[in-house]
């Protein structure tokens, strides 16, 4: 699991996700900070007077995690539904010195490190499995709330580009290519409240309905706005504002 972490002066960094916790508007993620040589608990949504999103799961490979129903961390108080690495997860005393921010043993900083060093993040992501779609629509917060700011069509290329903004904290631009067909059934700034994407023949679809799932489908449903082409990649930009996270 890869996030991308916004700090409050909206500096950013990418991390593997060393462990997750609660679920919902509780959860948090156990990171490192590269650039800082130190562990951060980050709650992923901050509450001042909006709900912002400043841990992005971009990837959300969970095949190397251990799970721990509950870790008592304090007397008064315990993180719940806790899955991550081993080596943590399994560590009740790093868990908890992470939490509280206390020094941390150089060897686990040397693991965290390690495995940051594999992570390689390219400006456009392609879309070619079902895994690539869990991705895409985790960052995207499933466009939920977003609005469709743009669309871009080169004709002479085939390729169109539908940039999205409003997707919690964050703008995405889909880019289609190759047989592109665009179909906005209504307002270019209506707000989406969910999407698929899905594959058919050899195509890929965006369909801002989720119960949507086939070309047959569409073609039932007149009002809903979809996009398909050959292929689909995608971007995300930071749409910056302030969080505070809780302290522990």
């Amino acid at each position: 699991m890869i996030a991308k972490i916004v700090e409050k002066d909206q500096r950013e960094y990418y991390s593997a996700v060393f462990a997750l916790c609660g679920n919902g508007w509780d959860t948090a993620v156990i990171v490192y900070d590269q650039e800082e040589r130190r562990f951060s608990f980050v709650n992923m949504y901050g509450f001042t007077k909006n709900i912002t999103r400043s841990v992005f799961i971009i990837d959300c490979d969970e095949k190397d995690f251990v799970e721990q129903k509950r870790i008592r961390t304090s007397f008064w108080r315990s993180m719940k539904h806790v899955r991550g690495y081993d080596w943590l997860v399994e560590n009740k005393q790093l868990f908890i010195d992470i939490l509280k921010n206390r020094p941390i043993d150089e060897r686990y900083r040397e693991k965290a490190e390690n495995v940051n060093r594999e992570i390689a993040i390219a400006e456009w992501t392609l879309v070619k499995n079902e895994r690539d779609v869990e991705n895409l629509m985790s960052t995207a917060w499933g466009f939920h709330d977003a609005i469709i700011e743009r669309i871009v069509f080169d004709g002479e290329h085939d390729v169109a580009d539908i940039i999205f903004s409003g997707c919690w904290g964050c703008k995405i631009t889909l880019r289609f290519q190759l047989g592109v067909e665009i179909h906005v059934s209504h307002d270019e700034f209506f707000e989406i409240m969910d999407s698929n994407v899905f594959f058919e023949n050899g195509y890929v679809y965006w369909a801002d309905d989720y119960k949507i799932k086939s070309e047959a489908e569409l073609t039932k449903k007149k009002n809903v706005t979809f996009f398909k082409a050959r292929a689909l990649s995608w971007k995300q930009e930071t749409e910056y504002y302030s969080v505070d996270n809780e302290e522990f």
